[in-house]
Parts: C-alpha cells; structure tokens; sequence
C-alpha cells in the first residue's frame, strides 16, 4: 500500500467509527447508567487512536488520546454521564472528524480542540487530568499494557503477522473474573462479539456456554474459556480484551497452528500445562499410570474435572478446524471502492443486453444445439445480475442513524423537546438511492421539528405530552420501498396553504383541489406557510428540493395531514435504479418499456369498443371504467392506428389507468440507460434501453404520462 492508500483506509475506518461513537452517545444519554454503552463509547475512541498513531496521524491520535482519558474516568465512576458531557464528547467527535478533513487540504481548529478538551477536564475537577496541549507538541500514545505473559510460542505467532501469508493461528483465551468485574456491570457474554470481530470464536465452558452464545447475562465466578481461531496476531486479542484486564485475569495461549496444510498439533496434557492448570511433574506422574489422561488427572486430583473439560474441547475444536482442512477467515467482509462497484454494474448491464441479443438471435437461427446452451446463459445472466444487484443494496438504517443527532441539536436550538422513533431500518435500498434520499430526509426532518412540533406550552395547553415525537418508517411495498416520515404536531392549515399558494401564484383563485393536491403544495418552490423566516426554515426553497430529488429517483410523494394531529410525508422509491423488468410493446415504428410492477393486465381495444363510449377515452373493464391513454397521441407520432389496438392496464395514483398501444410485444429485462442532456426535458421518459437486435426502447415514465393526460382533459372541459 501506498502513503495514500493507508489514508483513505484510515479515513474510511474512522468514518465509521465516528458513525458508532455518535450513534452510541445518544443512545447513552437516554440510558446513562448503562455500563455497557459506555465501554461502547470508549472502545470507539480508544480505537480511534490507536488506528490513527499506527497509520501516522498524530494529530487525531493525540486529540483522541486526551478524550480517551476523560471517557476512562466515566468508565470508572468518577465522572458521572450528563448532558454536558455528552454535548462535550459529540463536540470532540466533530472535532476529530475535522482534523480528517484537514488531511484533504483543510484547515485544522487547533483551538477549537483545546477548548474542548479543557472543558471535559473541567468536568472532572479535583482528578488529575492531564492539560490540554498542542497536538504537535504530544508524542504518540502509550500502547496497550500486555494482558498477560505469553508462552514463546504466542510470541512468535506475534512475529508472523508480517508474513505475506499470515499464519492461521488457534488462541486458548481464558478470563477469570475478579469480584469487580460483576459489580462494575460488567458481563461475559458481551465479550464474545468483541472476540468474533478478531476471528472464529468459541466458548469452551460447557457451564455457560448456552447463555454465552445466547449473549444472556452470565455470572461464572470461577472461569470461562475461549478458542479464538485468527490470523490477527495476539494483539488484536489483547486489543479486544483490554478493557476488563482491570478487573480480570486474562491469560492467552496457543493452541494449534495452521498454514499451507502444515499443522500444529496439542496434546491434552500440553494444553493443560501451559495454561498453569496442572504442573510438568504431575503430568509425567499421570502419563506413567497408562489410563486415559483426563481420567488419570481428575483421579488423582490434579486439577478440577471443570477444567480437563474445558481442555479436551478446546483439543476437539482445534481438531475439528485442522481436520477440515479450511482456514477460518479474519474477517467476512471486504472493503470494495464504489467506483469499481459500478463499474461492475455497468458491465452487468452490458451483458444483459448482449444475453438479449444472443436469445434473439438463437431464436432466428432454430437450431437445436444452441437451444440448451443459450438457455443456460440466460439462467447464468439473470443470477448475476440478481446477485450484483444486492451487492449494492445497503440497509437503509445507516441513513436513519445521522437524523437521531439532526433531531437532538435542532430540537434543543429550537427550545422543542423531541423524540425520535425508527423501525425498518433493515430494509435494503440500492446503494444509489440511499446516497441521494439523504438529503431530502434532512428536508423533512428539519421542517417538521421547525413547523410541525409545537412548543412543550403550546402542546400542554392542547393536552398534548410536552414531548413530540417523529417516526421515521421504512418497509417494502412490493417492488418498492415505502418511507414514511410522520410528526405528531400541528398538521396543515389547508386553507391558510391554499391561500398562500393563490398569493403567490402558484394556483388559480377558483381552482378546485383535492385535499391531497393541496397538502402537496408545500412542495411548491417558493412557497412558506412560516410566520417569519429562521435559520431553519421559511423561505421555502427546501421541500422543492425535496419533491426535485424524489422524481429523479423515480420515486412519488404523499402528504397526509389532518390539523391538530399531525402528518404523514409518505415517499415510495424503486428498489433499484439499474435494471428493471418491463414490458415491452409497441406503438407505430417505436419500441417502449412499462415497468412490469406497474402493469395489472392486458385488454384489446376494436373501433366498436371506441364508438360505443363515443369517443370518450374509457374503456369498461368487467365492471369499471377505466380512463386511458393513447401513447401515439401523446408522443405525436404519425400512421395509422391499427384496427384492433392493444390496451396495457396499469396502476398510477393507486387507480387504473390504460395505456394504448399497437402491439404487446413481452416481458423485458430493461437496463436503464439515461437519455442525455440533449433530452432533459422530454416529458413522459425516464430513460432508454438497448433491445436484443441492436434498437433503442424508451422507457415510459408511466406518472408523468397519467399526469400530462389528466391536466389536459380538465383543461379541455
């Protein structure tokens, strides 16, 4: 790796690190006695640094290393978790994510840093903190103190992490508590994700085992032992571990080693003597009595028969790994620049396309040896796509995370007690999507706490809880993904929105609106219902934004809002904005794509069936009328319609609406490719795509065209 290369590692690490430590405050400012959180929260700075002097960014090292000592005294009790000190530590975490950026070229607020750091060591007056200093003036942290001593073997396991091919290296990990462990809060089953983070854990106390995999709450007050299986190196146990080595006996062994089929091999015995659990003598006095040894041991009273326990299932562990013949993997994920991930989507979708072409071409030639060849790369397509396509799906929840501080700073600036409620934040979007609906959601958020939340007076006075509360929701609704951001306040005035948007000439004074269409005007550009204009809000050049970035993602918005109760901001988006499923059909020499989603059915439309209506565009479908569209009339094309027109019945606004065509043609994996800025603005598009045979289809923009078509029949009324 280059220089550069180890910084954008770096950065990409602390990035989400500092993502965790803010995420972890907040959650420990609405629990603050929980003592997990808060060796949550230290374990985040502490790794902060720690990453930051070993890649050579004293600068963040040092800053992070005096908040590390301020946290370590929260962590033992002696300063208590308050407002102040949260407001201090999440002032530090932005403070550290400045210095990051400064290693781009910006200017780093020294000051900044040391005001913040003498303010949390005012927060312990009377303790020995350590002043503040410039960070140029601080060398690089201490390391970590060893847990405990390590065998020779350990040692040269440590030697190997520089290897090109680090050894894979089994670690017999036995903690032992001290009466301060329980009683500081501390919990044994925490420990083992902390473990698995290193590499391939197993508990070998078959006492707690249960409840430790479990991750229940378990008081052993003897031991518990672990098989660590990790190419890491010792340290990266002790890092894991380094904070109950205060109030635990931590002892690290070694007890297998693996690397191009060679292995290493302990014997029980082995096992037993260099954890100290029986001496060399005892072990050469029971091997000469010829019993089984775990036997002859516990017999003769050696040691514990808990202990010879724990022993032979770390030898059948080790065995069971070695035996195998596969190295356990450090880590299960890797990290991927997002550059080559599209890259790689664009090849997919290439492929695609020239898997069209190959189908259609096979179908031309007829000839029974390409059948069962083609139809296996058509099966082979369709599965890499579908698993390319969920390499970039991401869980929306790493978007939700960032608005619970957005709430807590905006909510406090605006004298507002709010309270913020997420569900769904497992429910995956394309990682695209997700990039883009920040924003609007900042949008959302912001208006709702500024315009919708009332004041704790006001809301008492309405008999309301001082506290409002905003639900962030996301869940799958069929092929797309439903977000709803509802607020418990005010709600709209629809008259006081309507008049505003007749003043500003955004609607006609007569218009007749829905109450939806209404409600929907606030995302007008221009248009403020607010009293007078804040830092916040009132100028309303934020919800067109909004509305802007959701049509681009080919998505539609909902307001729902009843007055004096709250609203509901509804936002359905695709799940994906690469490849689609569509149908393909035809009207006069050009092709288009529906997206399938949308479509319900497929009637035929004959000259009898137009005149009986009189040549009013509705059709009866069993027993509904549904209203339609004809796709030549609205792209102007010229020819002829054909006697018996096709009718593709598809849902727009939740109703039925029919598009007509010449010819249904079938099903089509569509990858969308964007018009170009020579067609920004042709309405009723949202893209293209390239067919088997070489041609261009156009996809239709199925909202826009039901729109456009109902605009008009009013206007001709």
């Amino acid at each position: 790796m280059s220089g550069n290369e180890y910084a954008e590692a770096f950065r990409e690490e602390a990035a989400e690190l500092l993502a965790e430590l803010e995420t972890s405050l907040l959650e420990l400012e609405e629990s603050p006695g929980d003592k997990k959180l808060v060796g949550r929260v230290f374990r985040n700075m502490h790794t902060l640094k720690g990453s930051g002097a070993m890649f050579g960014f004293d600068d963040v090292a040092t800053f992070a290393h005096q908040v590390e000592t301020v946290l370590d005294k929260v962590r033992n009790g002696d300063i208590p978790v308050s407002k102040k000190l949260i407001d201090l530590t999440l002032e530090a975490r932005d403070h550290i994510k400045k210095l990051l950026e400064s290693l781009g070229g910006g200017e780093a607020d020294v000051e900044g840093g040391l005001a913040i750091i003498a303010a949390m060591n005012l927060l312990g007056e009377g303790e020995a903190a350590p002043p503040p200093v410039a960070a140029s003036a601080v060398s690089a942290p201490e390391q970590p103190l060893p847990l405990a001593p390590e065998t020779p073997k350990a040692e040269v396991a440590e030697e190997d992490v520089g290897r090109e091919e680090p050894r894979l290296v089994h670690y017999l990990v036995r903690l032992e508590p001290g009466p301060d462990f329980f009683t500081g809060g501390g919990d044994i089953a925490a420990l083992l994700p902390e473990l698995e983070k290193v590499g391939e854990c197993t508990v070998l106390a078959e006492c707690c085992q249960d409840r430790v995999q479990r991750q229940e709450a378990c008081d052993c007050d003897s031991f518990v032992d672990f098989l660590v299986s990790t190419a890491a190196g010792v340290n990266a146990i002790r890092d894991a571990l380094i904070f109950v080595e205060s109030s635990c006996k931590v002892t690290v062994t070694v007890g297998g080693t693996a690397n191009d089929g060679e292995e290493c091999h302990k014997r029980l015995g082995e096992i037993l003597v260099e954890r100290g659990d029986i001496t060399a003598e005892g072990l050469n006095r029971a091997l000469s009595l010829q019993k089984p040894l775990g036997e002859i041991i516990v017999e003769n009273e050696l040691t514990s028969p808990r202990r010879v326990e724990s022993a032979l299932a770390a030898q059948r562990e080790i065995d069971k790994k070695q035996g195998a013949g596969k190295a356990v993997a450090a880590s299960e994920s890797i990290r991927v620049a997002a550059d080559k991930l599209d890259r790689l989507i664009d090849l997919v979708g290439e492929l695609v396309v020239t898997q069209a072409r190959l189908s259609e071409i096979a179908s031309e030639i007829e000839h029974p040896a390409l059948a069962e060849p083609v139809e296996e790369v058509e099966r082979l397509t369709a599965e890499l796509r579908d698993s390319v396509l969920n390499v970039r799906m991401m869980a929306i929840g790493i978007t939700f995370g960032k608005f619970r501080r957005l709430v807590r700073d905006l909510s406090s600036e605006l004298g507002k007690e709010v309270r913020m409620v997420t569900s769904g934040a497992e429910t995956e979007l394309d990682k695209t999507v997700i990039e883009r609906l920040s924003e609007p959601l900042i949008h959302l958020i912001r208006n709702c706490i500024d315009h919708g939340i009332e004041a704790p007076a006001e809301r008492l006075a309405k008999g309301k809880s001082a506290e409002g509360e905003i639900r962030l929701i996301a869940s799958y609704a069929g092929a797309q993904v439903l977000i709803e951001v509802i607020d418990d306040g005010r709600g709209i005035n629809s008259d006081k929105l309507f008049a505003k948007a007749v003043e500003k000439g955004v609607v006609k004074a007569g218009a007749e609106l829905s109450r939806e269409e209404i409600n929907n005007l606030i995302f007008a550009p221009g248009l403020s219902t607010a009293a007078q204009v804040s830092n916040v809000s009132g100028r309303g050049v934020g919800m067109d934004v909004v509305m802007n970035t959701i049509r681009g993602l080919k998505g539609k918005v909902v307001v729902a809002s009843e007055e004096g109760l709250g609203t509901t901001i509804s936002i359905r988006l695709p799940l994906t904005l690469a490849i689609i499923d569509g149908l393909l059909v035809k009207a006069g020499d050009t092709h288009f794509v529906l997206p399938l989603e949308q479509v319900e059915e497929c009637v035929e439309l004959s000259r009898e069936d137009i005149a009986r209506f009189h040549g009013r565009r509705v059709f009866q479908v069993r027993d509904h009328l549904v209203p339609y569209v004809r796709l030549r009339d609205f792209f102007a094309m010229d020819g002829a319609r054909p006697d018996l027109e096709q009718m593709v019945i598809v849902h727009a606004d939740g109703e039925p609406v029919g598009m007509v065509l010449d010819n249904v043609i079938g099903e089509h994996q569509t990858v969308i490719k964007t018009l170009g800025w020579v067609y920004r603005n042709a309405e009723g598009l949202s893209g293209a795509t390239i067919l088997g045979n070489g041609e261009v289809a156009l996809i239709v923009d199925v909202g826009t065209v039901v729109k456009q078509a109902r605009d008009a029949e009013a206007a001709s009324v």
